[in-house]
């Protein structure tokens, strides 16, 4: 899912049920408070800022990985079309 998603890194999750990607498009936000903020607002998908976990989360933010797989999918498609038209204007 994150994998396929341009504009974010992340490694495999190991026993957790969460996954923290990386935003790699940082000239499009202030930083990834106002990324999972602007989120919400045009795609209703609520994810955690990752700076709320300290500094090494700075341009994170965290998405539980408890839903089905397909509504997984589904929220990562959204999240790549938001960071394309964000990204692309």
């Amino acid at each position: 899912m994150v994998k396929e998603t341009d504009g974010l890194y992340s490694t495999k999750p190991e026993g957790a049920f969460y996954i923290f990607p990386r935003i790699e498009y940082r000239d499009a936000w202030k930083n990834d408070k106002e990324f999972v903020i602007d989120l919400l607002k045009t795609k209703h998908i609520l994810m955690v800022h990752g700076s709320g976990f300290g500094q090494y989360g700075e341009w994170h933010f965290r998405s539980v990985l408890l839903a089905d797989r397909e509504t997984l999918e589904e929220a990562f498609i959204r999240v790549g079309e938001f960071i394309k038209k964000r990204v692309r204007g």
